[in-house]
């Protein structure tokens, strides 16, 4: 491999773990707009698990899971009930991955970019 094709296979990989990160904060700021109603209880919920997202997805592969439960949980902002994996507080160190039966609840809508 040569030094070219290094940068151009890290520039890639900061391309997309930019577009990542902000398809990620675009789903925070659509969630932040719909949590407002919900009740108190839930509005900390959501928090918590805004939080633990923000603090999860160092590489590429990781913010595409991050993505992924953002999405989720949007998605269930929107529908005014939170199911599982929400429905509890977020887990005591790291998150798993994103569950695979969940995915097609991510792929709705316009947040379906990784």
């Amino acid at each position: 491999m040569t030094l070219h094709s290094n940068l151009s296979a890290t520039t890639h990989s900061t391309v997309q773990s930019c577009e990542s990160d902000r398809a990620f904060l675009s789903v925070l700021h659509e969630i932040e707009r719909y949590y407002t109603d919900l009740a108190k209880a839930t509005r900390i919920r959501i928090e918590k698990w805004v939080h633990k997202l923000a603090m999860t997805g160092h590489n590429l592969t990781w913010k595409r899971h991050r993505n992924a439960y953002a999405k989720l949980l949007l998605h269930m902002v929107l529908n005014r009930q939170l199911e599982a994996p929400f429905s509890s507080l977020p887990p005591e160190g790291s998150l798993s991955s994103f569950p695979v039966h969940l995915k097609a609840y991510t792929v709705r809508g316009a947040y379906n970019s990784s």
